[in-house]
């Protein structure tokens, strides 16, 4: 596996353009698929990621440093990480902050933040929270797999030119 994106690597201002693209199976410490780093901020339309993973966070994708990509039309399904299954966007002062169209999360994992929950002790609770979480989704304010903390049967979409922000913890 690779130290750092298993299939694309953007460092300083690399802002690639990518369509109708498949990452399945990539493997990294960090970025599954995609690290961004330095202002990095790739476009994306159509891609598919799934079953790609990170040791540390990112399952799919890694963004930090004001890296900001742009993903339309994209699916994020199976991917897992130790901290954003689906994705992981920096700190809550490095000015990452995805703009995301039309993307679905769906049954990504993380062992911290920003997966699908494995497992609830309060059914009740889960159900409430992942409510709570689908709606920040689609408010535009949450990071990780975007459906951070919810079951893995459930799915966030994000409407056209909702922007991602950080994870909230419960």
């Amino acid at each position: 596996a690779a130290n750092e994106g298993g299939a694309i690597y953007c460092l300083e201002s690399s802002s690639p353009t990518l369509a109708d693209c498949s990452f399945t199976g990539n493997s990294a410490r960090i970025g599954g698929a995609i690290y961004c780093l330095e202002s990095s901020s790739p476009t994306l339309t159509d891609g598919t990621f799934t079953n790609n993973s990170a040791t540390s966070d990112g399952g799919a994708i890694y963004c930090f440093e004001s890296s900001s990509p742009t993903l339309t039309d994209c699916t994020f399904t199976d991917n897992e990480a130790f901290s954003g299954g689906g994705m992981y966007n920096g700190s809550w002062t490095d000015g990452s902050s995805p703009t995301l169209t039309n993307c679905t999360f769906t049954s990504n994992s993380a062992d911290d933040d920003g997966g699908d929950e494995e497992e609830a002790e309060d059914e009740a609770e889960a159900e409430e929270e992942a409510a709570a979480v689908a709606a920040a989704a689609l408010d535009g304010r949450a990071r990780g797999a975007a459906a951070a903390r919810t079951r893995p049967s459930s799915v966030a979409r994000t409407r056209p030119g909702s922007r991602l922000k950080q994870a909230m913890s419960p």
